[in-house]
């Protein structure tokens, strides 16, 4: 799967390429040619599964952006947060066919919801969890910023993947990339603008 291009097509960036540094720390110079060898091949498979780990996290993630991607299109389509949605949830025979297809995939997502701070420690910046469910009782706005923040999410995921296999290649493992990572992902200061108010979210549509 190509990553990267991916990146780009939900808005996301690709980290630059880190500089060549030092394939060992300086504590492997006093071991022999024989240890040091050794050594190095399991620092390389160990950082190795790390990215593999992270890689499977991208993996599951892109399905539950699919589907938030979808609840978007139908909530663009059709309203939530109404009072019948809050009224009478789960109950098909009130709802159009858009409605129950946003049921399903709120269901589908359940899962995907988990406490802040789960996963493997080492890259938990980029944990890809849901903060909120998109709900048909939401309104169309709250649903819209739970999709942005996950695709925030994945998106960084992503960018530190491909960053952590150009450091991996570049210096055969992973020494020193958390303080690369932190000084790369920095955010940058914005001056926020103000934002038109448009009537779609006030009548429950997502709005674009």
């Amino acid at each position: 799967m190509d990553y990267a291009k991916m990146a780009k097509m939900y808005g996301g960036s690709v980290v630059e390429q880190p500089t060549a540094q030092p394939a060992q720390p300086d504590w492997m110079g006093g071991l022999s040619p024989k240890d040091q060898a050794e050594l190095t091949m399991k620092m390389y498979n160990d950082d190795r599964k790390r990215v593999a780990a992270l890689d499977d996290e991208i993996s599951k993630g892109s399905s539950v952006l699919n589907d938030l991607q979808r609840f978007g299109e139908l909530n663009r389509q059709s309203r939530t947060g109404g009072i019948a949605e809050n009224l009478f949830p789960g109950t098909p025979i009130l709802h159009g066919n858009d409605e129950n297809e946003m049921y399903a995939i709120q269901a589908r997502l359940g899962p995907s919801q988990r406490a802040v701070g789960s996963g493997a420690s080492s890259d938990r910046d980029v944990a890809l969890f849901l903060s909120g469910l998109p709900k048909i009782e939401n309104p169309g706005t709250v649903n819209k910023n739970i999709r942005l923040e996950y695709e925030k999410r994945f998106n960084r995921a992503v960018s530190k993947k491909t960053a952590m296999e150009n450091y991996l290649s570049l210096n055969g493992n992973l020494n020193g990339f958390d303080d690369f990572w932190s000084n790369q992902s920095k955010p940058k200061q914005t001056v926020p603008t103000k934002r038109k108010m448009m009537s779609p979210k006030f009548l429950g549509f997502e709005g674009d």
